[in-house]
């Protein structure tokens, strides 16, 4: 979990960081699109996009840890 907040906290767009903490890091089991589009006042389909663009962006954070961890 706290590789997972480590990746996360690189994202330079917070509303990726919200959105994927509070899909996937909340106390709840797994918040709804619903209720994270109330949380952060955006319509479901928004939270959506950004959810999509975070996954990206997490993915290319692993690809840069990886490429940096086989420098070494």
């Amino acid at each position: 979990k706290r590789e997972i907040i480590n990746v996360l906290a690189e994202l330079k767009d917070s509303n990726q960081f919200q959105v994927l903490r509070l899909r996937y890091l909340s106390d709840e089991m797994e918040e709804t699109w619903f209720s994270i589009a109330c949380v952060m006042n955006l319509s479901e389909r928004q939270v959506q996009r950004i959810h999509g663009r975070a996954l990206q962006e997490v993915e290319k954070i692993i690809d840069r840890k990886g490429a940096r961890i086989n420098e070494l």
